[in-house]
């Protein structure tokens, strides 16, 4: 892997300044995430057969050989206020010998590992059927129509898109809680997944350069949500971290929700020799790096830059305490509460 990193002297705010500025070399690169995707496959397969030799890289470029035995690993991918502020409380997930690691490994739960039988997800008392009912009333929603509406407006305005990609937006089963204690609507991962489903449809129709591909990525689907996303709506499996290489694409158009993993942070590092991506339905973009964040996926500096050079194609959009009528019920409608979408201009 090629060195690019932070001056070794900073640390902390100064350090966190420096990750986030649009003008320095970005933490996660291409290579970094073909690197991991080389070393990953020996890493699921053998390393309980033979030990894995893997260089972890930390955020000055500095690399350092660890010895990965057993198989059982998830990979951790950290954001700029992880690695520049390591006392706070989201601190990385990872094991100790991954400390300051950008990408590193942590070792699996098995308890969870029920959650991804089909019957305790989308499969669960007949949930696919329910999911296409609740697909088709939620188009009649607001935030759907707004979506539709500001794609098909500006559409040809816009970067042409030619790849959809859908990071962390959860497996496809029902929510459980009772009515009182229920906010977002029970089909709340599903519809998100929707959304891209909207924008590829919109697109392909208003930008007419033929078919676009979905790709989604979420390490807790069931076997059953894959083969949903696969045969029924023409999605593309893509693998943790890999399926992050195809962000590298100045047509790429990224749907993702508050996931556990960095991701708008990785999208604008990864895009920026593009201008961004061509598209981003996300959490609010702002400019306040430095505060601690209750949640994943904290705001970047790149796609900071990205959205104030695209004001007029921005739309932002929120169903925060949203309802819908379903079946004689009234039930929550919340699916994104307060999000984002982003175009970039088409270039000239």
């Amino acid at each position: 892997m090629s060195r690019v990193g932070a001056p070794t002297n900073l640390k902390g705010k100064d350090l966190h300044k420096w990750l986030q500025d649009p003008n320095n070399p970005p933490m996660y690169t291409l290579d970094l995430f073909h690197y991991w995707q080389q070393r990953f496959i020996p890493i699921h397969y053998f390393a309980d057969q033979q030990p894995v030799s893997v260089n972890k890289r930390d955020v000055y470029g500095i690399e350092t050989e660890v010895i990965v035995r057993g198989t059982l690993k998830d990979v951790v991918l950290c954001d700029t206020q992880q690695l520049a502020f390591p006392e706070r409380s989201l601190e990385p997930e990872y094991t100790s010998e991954w400390k300051g690691a950008i990408i590193g490994l942590k070792e699996r739960n098995l308890k969870p590992w029920k959650e991804y039988l089909p019957e305790k997800c989308c499969m669960f008392n007949g949930r696919d059927a329910m999911l296409v009912k609740m697909y088709e009333n939620w188009q009649e929603s607001d935030f759907y129509q707004k979506l539709k509406a500001h794609l098909e407006k500006y559409g040809n305005e816009m970067e042409e898109v030619r790849t959809v990609l859908c990071f962390g937006l959860g497996p496809l089963k029902l929510e459980q809680a009772s009515a009182e204690e229920m906010e977002d609507h029970v089909a709340r991962a599903f519809l998100q997944h929707t959304a891209a489903f909207l924008i590829r449809s919109t697109l392909e129709e208003v930008q007419g350069m033929g078919d676009i591909r979905v790709g989604v990525q979420d390490p807790l689907y069931c076997g059953k949500c894959k083969e949903l996303l696969y045969t029924k709506y023409k999605c593309d499996m893509m693998e943790s971290p890999t399926g992050f290489e195809y962000i590298y694409n100045q047509n790429a158009f990224i749907v993702t929700k508050s996931p556990t993993a960095p991701v708008r942070q990785i999208v604008g590092d990864l895009t920026v020799g593009f201008g961004g991506p061509a598209g981003i339905l996300c959490d609010r973009i702002d400019e306040d790096y430095d505060v601690q964040y209750p949640f994943h996926d904290p705001p970047s500096g790149r796609l900071y830059k990205f959205k104030k050079e695209n004001e007029e194609l921005e739309l932002l959009l929120d169903d925060t305490g949203a309802t819908v009528e379903f079946e004689g019920f009234t039930l929550p409608g919340q699916v994104f509460e307060k999000v984002g979408l982003y175009l970039k201009k088409k270039r000239a």
